[in-house]
């Protein structure tokens, strides 16, 4: 089985949430690749010794939040719970979307309660003067992890790379990213200060259109919070890149490592820092980030308490 979780890819709005809580949590996102309940054409389900890898897979990260790509029908993802469950992980909290798509899906499974749900499973969007279906819908829950924080998540799967007849695969991926970020964009007009996390496999790079289209730019940026972009090597000398959006905006700079708290109390230009940095989050947890910095200034601003950076 081919894991995919480090192709996912999860991004945020997490300025000004003004969170008290202490408590640590954590999101992943897992492509299982046709984790279906029976055969459909095109489409393969996963053997025994497959699937019993993937609940393996998932009791080994033990994310708080999991959000699910290429899962079949509902009784696929209960059948998933139900094995999760009895290896000691319960997941009381699930949803699951149907999109135009009727084979595979998106889901969620979560400890926490959700409290709103507001799946999308009918957008349509117009390519060369013909409508498009997106395929397998988005997710969009509110969760509440403590009585006084809750967050808001949207979950996608965009169009593979997978060529079709009916158009080009990447415009399509990108009309699906425009949407997307359409909802995104309609949440933080509502609410700006909203905690939110948007999260997936876009089936794309970084810096391909449809994943800057959802980044986004300005005020509404989100920012990049894989933490396994810290854990890479750089190839060369050079510094490395940081996200747009946020780090042109004084105040308001971009996280590039591993995140060992939440909620995060300060966000740091440049990755990887040159030592162990640690300082309080709000709430009283602490965060931490290894590696190095460019340049190394910034670093020391940043472990500066008197240099300011609380979001």
């Amino acid at each position: 089985m081919k894991t995919r979780l480090p192709l996912g890819m999860i991004v945020g709005w997490l300025l000004g949430m003004g969170v008290a809580a202490a408590d640590r949590f954590s999101v992943a996102t897992y492509n299982l690749e046709n984790y279906l309940d029976a055969p459909v054409p095109g489409r393969t389900t996963k053997p025994p010794e497959a699937k019993a890898r993937v609940c393996d897979t998932l009791l080994a990260l033990r994310a708080d939040v999991v959000a699910l790509q290429e899962m079949g029908g509902t009784n696929a993802l209960l059948q998933l719970r139900a094995a999760l469950a009895a290896g000691g992980l319960s997941y009381p909290h699930w949803e699951h979307v149907r999109g135009h798509d009727t084979n595979i899906h998106v889901a969620l499974l979560s400890r926490f309660p959700i409290t709103a749900r507001r799946p999308h499973t009918d957008d349509s969007f117009l390519l060369q003067g013909r409508r498009f279906q997106v395929s397998r819908g988005f997710l969009e829950v509110d969760l509440q992890v403590t009585p006084a924080f809750s967050f808001t998540l949207l979950a996608a799967h965009l169009k593979s790379k997978r060529p079709v007849p009916e158009a080009d695969q990447a415009e399509l991926r990108e009309q699906e990213a425009r949407l997307l970020r359409e909802k995104i964009d309609a949440r933080l007009k509502a609410n700006p200060a909203i905690p939110l996390l948007v999260l997936g496999d876009f089936n794309d790079t970084r810096d391909a259109k449809p994943v800057r289209l959802l980044i986004g730019r300005g005020r509404n940026a989100l920012v990049d919070l894989r933490p396994e972009e810290a854990m890479r090597t750089p190839r060369s000398n050079a510094p490395p890149r940081t996200s747009p959006g946020p780090t042109s905006m004084p105040g308001r700079t971009t996280i590039r490592a591993s995140i060992t708290c939440w909620p995060v109390g300060r966000w740091l230009t440049g990755w990887p820092p040159p030592r162990p940095v640690s300082w309080p989050c709000r709430g009283g947890a602490r965060l931490r980030i290894t590696g190095r910095c460019w340049p190394p200034s910034v670093c020391q601003a940043a472990n500066d308490p008197s240099s300011g950076g609380e979001t």
